[in-house]
């Protein structure tokens, strides 16, 4: 009778896995999910090349052969680059050998060569928005121009280098042998006669600099205001006036992020912050760099003592005590560890969701699931810990927009799924599939390139995003919230401003009060995405600098259109408005998220935050 059993368990476990690894013929929804897909454009597209799309356009490839191309272009056989929207139609012509796209964060307009205006000798270029839209076509011929950072060209013309500004307007002349792009308002150049520093953006020399460093490693920029210098093989930092801020009394330093740097001094690490305070005791052994933008991920910090591997605070506590062999950084409040070869996972407390002694590879969480592998096999877990998808993958990937890109044991095309499992695009749709950015994905059929949307709750729609304005960037005068807050019944001072007749908060700041109540949240930054995340439930990282009163004087604002807000994986809308270099957002959008009352007293003139009872518009 107990072998009966065996086998009828195993048969219903056959049949399981087996139910699960069918493709249905062409299914393009889930029903358990409510993620849809749909085709925006069929494959019918001879790119040789595509690249992801940012801010709705996608750089692509195309042989020559194929492009119809103004006939002083030089070009056989080689690859010409140019832009096309969500549909996957040009924006800009695919005439160019090099495009500087996408775009950085920071900026809203990018330079590409006119060829369809002849230039005398040297190059005609055009200004471009996000939305491929010319704002500025150039009458003057350069040599070459670089792509903009912190709001500046750097143009060629034979020997010598300068800059144009967003609006084509050549502020700096162009008089230097070499010049350095802008950072934080300054380039580093060299003129005729040899000398080396630093100008602003209106061309005034602001102070000579000569860097002792290899060319290489020379880190001539400035970030958080301040640079990094080295001096009789010791390492400091400059403030923007040439004035040592921090002194030369390091081995090794990198460069601020967000800020803080990480230092060496006797074979030591630790972490100091822009006044040259200790915020990490300079005493371990190694500080993982979390890519180039950031040594602390959701107020996390990973340091190595002994060969070991823990995590501190930006207080520099001790909050999870050095005993792995490996970490990795920490993203929507779970961190990858390892021991003797083999991964789990730790919350931000140190508990052991996921002990590192069954998985033999653990990917970052992504919308709330991780990849995990064992014996060649992928699936999915959640924050519990809990198997959600079985491990029957030979390639995964982590979940965007509700879907993962898989590929099965026996390596079949990829396909597409949703959280629960089920085939959301077949393996015999499509030669290739790509990933999903801002919600679209490139598919290949026969050499031909189309595209995928995303059109359910998987958060994306196929409208094109935002055009900036035409340069520069408007921005107004706001005034402070001459209102009272009330938190939870507690008088409570915010620096906020009133914009259009509503109040606008710093988003740490609205976490740091409601923290510790049921309806809290904590904030991080995901330097991949380039977004504030938000995670709800988890208690609030406290950074340092949050509650500090305004002054009440009045600002300038401009809307940030550029932020990117999401909550436990999934992009959310949020107004929010860049004043005195901090985003603040509006009140009432944040306390919906988290469903907390927002009431007003007219009579008083007072704004209550109540984290006991429900938002209601």
């Amino acid at each position: 009778m107990r072998k009966t059993n065996i086998i009828i368990s195993l048969l219903i476990t056959v049949t399981m896995l087996t139910a699960a690894l069918i493709i249905p013929a062409t299914p393009q929804a889930s029903a358990a999910s409510g993620v849809t897909v749909e085709e925006l454009t069929p494959p019918s597209f001879k790119y040789s090349w595509v690249n992801p799309h940012k801010d709705g356009l996608a750089k692509v490839k195309m042989s020559s052969a194929y492009v119809d191309h103004p006939q002083y272009i030089f070009a056989t056989s080689e690859n010409l680059e140019g832009l096309v929207d969500r549909t996957g139609n040009v924006v800009v012509p695919i005439w160019h050998s090099y495009l500087h796209y996408p775009i950085a964060s920071s900026e809203d307009y990018l330079i590409v060569e006119d060829y369809t205006r002849v230039a005398k000798t040297l190059s005609l270029y055009n200004i471009l928005d996000k939305s491929g839209k010319v704002v500025k076509e150039l009458q003057i011929e350069y040599t070459h121009i670089d792509a903009f950072r912190d709001g500046m060209a750097r143009v060629q013309r034979g020997s010598y280098y300068g800059f144009i500004d967003v609006t084509g307007a050549e502020v700096v002349p162009l008089i230097y042998t070499t010049a350095r792009d802008f950072h934080s308002g300054l380039a580093l150049v060299t003129t005729v006669e040899g000398d080396e520093g630093f100008i602003d953006k209106s061309g005034k020399w602001v102070f000579t600099y000569k860097c002792e460093m290899h060319s290489y490693s020379c880190n001539c920029y400035f970030s958080d205001g301040l640079m990094q210098f080295k001096r009789d093989e010791k390492y400091g930092f400059y403030n923007k006036t040439g004035a040592v801020a921090i002194p030369a009394i390091y081995e090794s330093a990198s460069h601020f992020m967000e800020g803080t740097a990480k230092v060496k001094v006797n074979g030591k690490m630790g972490i100091i912050g822009v006044d040259g305070s200790i915020i990490v005791p300079i005493k371990y052994d190694a500080i993982l760099d979390f890519g180039s933008e950031a040594l602390f991920r959701e107020g996390m910090a990973a340091v190595r003592l002994d060969n070991k591997w823990g995590f501190v605070d930006k207080t520099g506590k001790v909050v999870i005590t050095p005993k792995y062999d490996e970490v990795g950084e920490f993203k929507e409040g779970m961190a990858v560890v390892g021991k003797g070869g083999m991964k789990g996972v730790i919350d931000k407390t140190g508990k052991e969701i996921v002990a590192p002694d069954y998985y033999s590879t653990i990917y970052k969480f992504s919308e709330g699931l991780a990849v995990v592998i064992r014996d060649g096999k992928a699936g999915y877990i959640d924050k519990t810990g809990a198997v959600v998808i079985p491990l029957q993958y030979g390639v995964p990937g982590s979940f965007k927009n509700g879907l993962a890109l898989v590929k099965t044991i026996n390596g079949t095309p990829s396909f597409l799924i949703d959280k629960t499992g089920a085939v959301i695009v077949p393996p015999d749709k499509y030669d290739e599939i790509r990933e999903f950015s801002e919600g679209l994905a490139w598919v290949k059929k026969g050499g031909l390139w189309g595209i995928l949307a995303v059109t359910g709750s998987g958060g994306t729609t196929t409208a094109p995003p935002t055009q900036p304005a035409t340069p520069p960037p408007v921005t107004f005068t706001v005034q402070a919230t001459p209102s009272t807050v009330f938190v939870n019944g507690t008088e409570t001072r915010f620096e906020a401003y009133i914009i259009g007749g509503n109040n606008y908060f710093k988003l740490r700041d609205l976490a740091l009060a409601v923290s510790g109540t049921e309806k809290q949240f904590d904030v991080g930054w995901d330097a991949e995405t380039k977004a504030i995340t938000l995670m709800g439930g988890m208690p609030y990282t406290i950074i340092g600098g949050e509650m500090q009163p305004g002054d009440g004087i009045p600002k300038r604002a401009a809307l940030n259109k550029d932020i990117i807000i999401s909550l436990d994986g999934k992009i959310v809308e949020i107004t929010a408005y860049l004043i005195g270099g901090n985003n603040f957002v509006k009140l009432r959008d944040v306390m919906k998220l988290f469903d907390v009352g927002v009431t007003w007293d007219a009579g008083t003139r007072s704004i209550g935050i109540d984290t006991s009872i429900k938002y209601m518009e």
